[in-house]
């Protein structure tokens, strides 16, 4: 997970979202990578609606400890006092107590590994070993074990990205709020510009998404994009860091929080196929094949509509500006030039009767 990126689309909802490719120790690379966690609560009527996403980059075993402690100390607390569900800044907290637990174990990890001793050894002086009291007396022993313990010195050696998480938060009034938690300092802050970006490429994605805030007034960047820019806005940044950064690559999962959705439940999901056709909408709208309104609009279908993804991929070929410079363009070759023959077969799979009731497949 290289990249990770949250979006406040207004006061009521919001997304996270991360790219699937993963990289371990800087030589073997996996796509199949998933870091975006639900921590809400589950079962206790009082707080229906609340729900906690958690999105990380680094470690993925890190961040699948931290969010099973996390989802056994929101659904404890909720549970002892359902006031906690309508405290953002609670719920966000009980997450940054589980991200402070799992480095100190790591912490302590790294020293019995290298040492012998933990981090509470090391405040004493001394620890036992074979029945015997050993005194931690060494200044080169003590310089470095502090170091661990300050979580100075990483477990993995600097060959993974740091651990990083975005957290969106849905309480049980309806309000969505976003915050970061970051390894470096453990603080929980909150996402003042409805905007942020973790892990490689998070320059070029707030980058993107400037271009597009700065062209509003600060009242309406204050009040939020809406939902359907705002998705838009996030895969386009996404996108862009996508394109020039290494180890960002694979699928994309968006999970979206959304008061206004009916049900317990107030999560909807673009992963697999759904996520990749909505990185395809909008590296259309960039290629000028789809006019921005055209790409919102099937985005809207694809997210919020219900509309199967083989409808919105049909429409989106017919609706194109260029259909075969679209599909040489989603199968990776230049455009600018052409001189590149289309697939023979996609003008038959576009028009196929069997298209028509969303039984086609992929372009």
């Amino acid at each position: 997970m290289a990249l990770v990126a949250a979006l406040r689309f207004d006061g009521r909802s919001g997304a996270v979202c991360a790219d699937q490719e993963t990289w371990f120790l800087l030589r073997r690379k996996t796509l199949l990578g998933d870091l975006i966690y639900s921590l809400g609560p589950t079962g206790i009527k009082q707080v229906e609606g609340t729900e906690v996403l958690y999105a990380g980059v680094g470690h993925p075993s890190f961040h699948h400890e931290v969010a099973a402690r996390a989802r056994a100390d929101i659904q404890a607390a909720c549970a002892a006092d359902p006031r906690i569900a309508g405290n953002p800044q609670a719920l966000g907290g009980l997450v940054r107590g589980a991200f402070a637990r799992t480095m100190r174990r790591r912490a302590d990890d790294q020293l019995r590994f290298i040492y012998g001793f933990s981090t509470a050894d090391l405040h004493r002086g001394s620890f036992t070993f074979g029945g015997e009291t050993v005194a931690i007396a060494q200044d080169r022993v003590k310089q470095r074990a502090l170091s661990v313990a300050q979580l100075k010195e990483e477990a993995g050696g600097g060959a993974t990205p740091p651990n990083e998480a975005c957290l969106g938060v849905l309480a049980s009034d309806g309000s969505y709020s976003a915050y970061a938690l970051k390894a470096e300092d453990c603080v929980l802050s909150y996402q003042s510009c409805g905007f942020d970006a973790l892990g490689q490429g998070r320059l070029a994605a707030a980058s993107r998404v400037a271009k597009q805030l700065n062209t509003m007034y600060l009242s309406s960047r204050r009040a939020g994009v809406g939902r359907e820019l705002g998705l838009f806005i996030l895969i386009d940044a996404v996108l862009e860091a996508w394109d020039h950064y290494g180890q960002v690559g694979g699928g994309l999962r968006i999970v979206i929080a959304d008061s206004t959705i009916s049900g317990n439940r107030k999560l909807l999901e673009l992963a697999d196929e759904r996520g990749r056709l909505g990185m395809e909408l909008v590296r259309a709208e960039r290629a000028d094949l789809l006019t921005r309104e055209q790409a919102i609009d099937l985005l809207n279908g694809l997210a919020y509509g219900g509309i199967p993804w083989q409808k919105i991929e049909q429409r989106m070929f017919m609706e194109c500006r260029d259909f075969l410079q679209l599909e040489k363009l989603l199968r990776g070759y230049k455009t600018a030039e052409g001189g590149l023959p289309a697939s023979p077969l996609l003008r038959e799979l576009l028009t196929a009767p069997a298209m028509d009731d969303c039984g086609g497949g992929n372009a």
